[in-house]
């Protein structure tokens, strides 16, 4: 036994009558029996049970190793904070890492049993299962973005796309909708099937519209070429007897200058090679118009032309001056006093503006606004479709609002008794 560390257990003898103490009892057993029971007491990989005299001797001689520094720190803090407790948690701190300390009291042999593991190691496992489910709602999440890519690509995206395609179809672009069609795959879905129809459909309501707009178009063109040829009998007649009362005059030169002038008007309407002409033509055939009409009312009529030089070589639609030159020199002497009627053309603002002016009996805001309403380009609307009032005007802006769409502007500045002016505003064309 002397060659082996051995640790003693004694225990005290009673006589049991008197209670009396007549000896102890010692009992020796091997030290490395109890420390190798305590040893196998692990916590985490390093964490180790100790037995320790409250002084913070070892009992049974173990080697603390690493950790007689946190096993000192420990036993102070028990004494320090643990007086009425026999057993408690102390976490501690010590060389930048953190470790609990595991203690339980034994009052009897006044010592205590100590047990020291890094936190980190303690909550191995769990930080294990931590980081495993971590990586399992990861790889879940994974699967979900994926399932989604395949949603968005097998069902919203081609439902994306025919959405876009339904707002060109909704503004009348077809080329536009049919570019953004989704591709049909071949899987033959339900959204492979509602794509597949409305692409049919956008073909076929394109081609209706587009048939439809041919057979509008024919039928306005031909309107407006029997506008072309239209020549207002009384015009024609009272022309005819005015170069009748000039030549039983002998007026031989303002004969000549009538006939002249209505001539030039002829070949002017009767020209259908084109729906443009120069702003110059236009003018000219204005010019002739008011001639025969001063040759008929004589003092009662004055007019004025005024055209920019910079807009005579500018192309317009063909007889949109006449029709409003017309109504001017009709209304103004409808008001008993001396018509005055003024054409000018000019550019300003990089538009083509066709002003005529009168002195006559005018115009109600009313009336201004019901003629901009029955000229608005909707379907059924056709070029000569009027029904006898402001039939000229009328006339006039359903051509202009027919040839150049949204590029064309009118003002009417007018009030009754003050005289009217209409004013053109076209997009200059050069050839």
């Amino acid at each position: 036994m002397r060659a082996s560390e051995v640790n003693s257990l004694i225990i005290p003898l009673v006589q049991l009558q008197s209670l009396n103490n007549i000896g102890v009892l010692k009992i020796n057993y091997p030290t490395s029996l109890l420390r190798g029971d305590i040893d196998k007491i692990r916590f985490g990989s390093s964490g180790r049970a100790f037995l320790l005299t409250e002084e913070g001797i070892g009992v049974l001689d173990q080697d603390f190793g690493g950790s007689k520094q946190v096993l000192s720190e420990g036993l102070a803090y028990v004494k320090a904070h643990s007086a009425g407790q026999l057993s408690g948690i102390i976490p501690l701190r010590q060389k930048d890492r953190n470790y609990l300390l595991f203690y339980r009291k034994l009052p009897a042999q006044n010592w205590i049993i100590i047990g020291e593991v890094p936190e980190d190691e303690l909550y191995a496992k769990i930080t294990d299962i931590k980081q495993t489910f971590l990586l399992g709602s990861f790889g879940l999440l994974l699967l979900v973005i994926a399932v989604a890519l395949w949603l968005s690509i097998g069902i919203t995206k081609p439902l994306s796309a025919m959405a876009r395609a339904m707002r060109h179809v909704k503004h009348g672009r077809f080329d536009l909708a049919l570019q953004h069609m989704p591709n049909v795959g071949t899987r033959r879905s339900e959204v492979d099937y509602v794509a597949s129809v409305f692409e049919q459909m956008t073909h076929r309501l394109k081609y209706l519209i587009e048939t439809e707009f041919e057979t509008d178009l024919r039928r306005k063109n031909a309107e407006y070429k029997a506008l072309l040829l239209q020549i207002n009998p009384h015009f024609f007649n009272n022309t005819l007897e005015i170069i009748g009362g000039l030549a039983a005059m002998k007026r031989e030169d303002l004969v000549m200058d009538a006939t002249e002038a209505l001539a030039k008007m002829m070949r002017y309407s009767l020209d259908l090679n084109s729906d443009l002409v120069r702003v110059s033509e236009e003018i000219g055939y204005i010019r002739d118009y008011l001639l025969i009409q001063k040759l008929r009312h004589q003092d009662n009529l004055m007019f004025s032309i005024h055209s920019d030089p910079e807009t005579e070589s500018l192309h317009i639609a063909k007889f949109i001056l006449q029709p409003i030159v017309e109504n001017a020199v009709k209304y103004s002497l409808e008001k008993g006093e001396a018509a005055e009627v003024s054409v000018t053309s000019a550019l300003r603002d990089s538009r083509l503006w066709l002003t005529v002016k009168d002195n006559g009996i005018g115009m109600t805001q009313e009336m201004i606004t019901g003629v901009l309403a029955d000229t608005e380009l909707k379907g059924g609307v056709g070029i000569l479709n009027d029904k006898g009032h402001s039939i000229g005007l009328r006339n006039t802006i359903s051509r202009c609002r027919l040839y150049y769409g949204d590029l064309f502007e009118i003002s009417i500045e007018s009030e009754e008794g003050g005289g009217t002016a209409i004013t053109l505003k076209l997009p200059p064309v050069r050839s």
